[in-house]
């Protein structure tokens, strides 16, 4: 119990203090970096839309807003598209719940994680957030769910 204590205060500490940043790059040392960054277009799966209780099409649009709503920035997300494609290196940002065994295995035990494909040079080509089909999520505060606005919101970070 002192360990994991500990460990919250550090982490606490750090993260506080500015350190706790992590800058992606790839296994070139290159910063990943948006060439899109103006216009950034994601697209939800219908399959995904159909899995999720409440309106799912909603909450990712309202996800996106809260980070175009950002002052002084040239981030802009477009408005939400929809696709019938699914997780795939196809040069489309979509979200998607894991539905093959490689997205499965990239999603493991988190309730959602984003997976960046890129260039040697770390220029991001697409970025896929992957939902875990083992997690219930919902639009509406529902008792043993996870909110998917805030769930998209973070990822959306990640993909940034």
């Amino acid at each position: 119990m002192l360990i994991l204590v500990r460990a919250a205060i550090v982490c606490a500490t750090l993260a506080s203090s500015g350190y706790g940043a992590i800058r992606w790059a790839n296994e070139f040392g290159n910063a990943f970096h948006r060439t899109d960054f103006q216009n950034i277009q994601f697209k939800l799966s219908q399959s995904t839309v159909s899995a999720i209780q409440g309106d799912a099409t909603s909450a990712v649009q309202a996800a996106l807003n809260s980070w175009n709503s950002l002052p002084n920035t040239a981030l802009h997300f477009a408005p939400l598209a929809s696709t019938t494609a699914g997780i795939a290196a196809d040069g489309q940002n979509v979200i998607a719940f894991a539905d093959t065994p490689d997205a499965k295995a990239q999603v493991g035990n988190f309730p959602a994680v984003t997976v960046p494909h890129y260039s040697p040079d770390g220029s991001v080509s697409e970025t896929d957030i992957i939902l875990n089909p083992a997690f219930q999520f919902s639009t509406t505060l529902q008792a043993n769910t996870l909110d998917l606005q805030a769930v998209i919101a973070h990822e959306l970070g990640h993909a940034l």
